[in-house]
């Protein structure tokens, strides 16, 4: 999917996005999240403290190294531990190349697999205790994207499929210019204080072509299991949408039901460090085969 920015970037007066679809939700079917957005002041005001710390250089080995967290095969664990010590925005990685950071995109991480990040949640106590009080948040911080900048399309793990979804709240925005696609439909930012709730296992995109920077608080969050049923349950994977499944037919495959038991008791970092490995072994595995044909002729 091409992302749209040049086409529907500049649309005076832009409609909202629908809230019936399979990419966006209504951010009232998740009334537990209302104490984040009911304190957005309170968030904001700590956001300023945090702006304060420092960003880790792009030199720096360790940044480069957290950058790609999300893209590599890396030990949650040892990316935990040797982070939750730190403080300061960290530049996270760049869709096209997982092994490069972003240096227009930072993040100032406060929770990671349901841990706080003790220096950064320091720096903003009250954000942390408000997090603390909401249930179901795996990932959160503030994600920050300077000026005529942005994060090209790509797909992540975080969606209905996998009973969960993403919740920005917008505490930094510019007046035009931000915007977040997800899929073929597009929220544009109009003020602080609004908030999406989206799967982002659908090709999506963030940018800001203003002159200012946009910042958000983030969060990935279980689905309460009520809502979740009344959406009808997780729902199944669109063409469209991440399919990292594996048929049934596959040699080594799990069922259905396995796949399902595991989404349940797995973290999504874990899932995402187990399901590129599996891709890994797989691609080595057709490169040896093919070798084996290619001395065969």
């Amino acid at each position: 999917m091409q992302t749209q920015r040049h086409i529907n970037s500049h649309v005076e007066n832009p409609p909202p996005v629908a809230l019936d679809s399979k990419y966006f939700y209504d951010p009232e079917l998740f009334p537990h999240l209302k104490l984040l957005t009911d304190n957005r002041e309170v968030i904001a005001k700590e956001l300023a403290l945090a702006m304060m710390s420092k960003i880790v250089p792009l030199d720096q080995e360790n940044g480069a190294e957290i950058s790609g967290v999300w893209c590599d095969d890396k030990v949650f664990k040892d990316f935990y531990d040797r982070t939750k010590g730190e403080e300061g925005w960290l530049h996270w990685w760049s869709v096209n190349n997982p092994n490069q950071p972003n240096d227009q995109w930072t993040i100032f991480g406060l929770m990671h697999n349901e841990k706080f990040m003790t220096e950064n949640c320091n720096r903003c106590p009250q954000t942390a205790e408000l997090l603390s009080r909401v249930p179901g948040i795996r990932v959160a911080g503030f994600s920050r994207i300077q000026p005529r900048a942005g994060i090209d399309t790509h797909k992540g793990f975080t969606g209905r499929r996998y009973g969960s979804l993403a919740y920005h709240l917008g505490l930094l925005i510019p007046p035009t210019g931000a915007w977040l696609q997800c899929g073929p439909e597009i929220h544009h930012w109009r003020k602080a204080g609004e908030v999406i709730v989206f799967d982002d296992t659908y090709p999506h995109a963030a940018w800001n072509e203003s002159d200012q920077e946009r910042i958000i608080l983030y969060i990935d969050f279980k689905i309460p299991k009520d809502v979740l049923a009344s959406l009808g349950g997780p729902g199944e994977a669109d063409s469209d949408s991440d399919d990292n499944s594996d048929s049934d037919d596959d040699e080594g495959g799990m069922t259905e039901g396995e796949q399902k038991d595991l989404i349940q008791n797995i973290s999504a970092v874990q899932l995402i460090q187990m399901l590129m490995r599996h891709a890994r072994d797989k691609k080595q595995q057709q490169k040896e085969e093919g070798g084996e044909e290619d001395g065969e002729k």
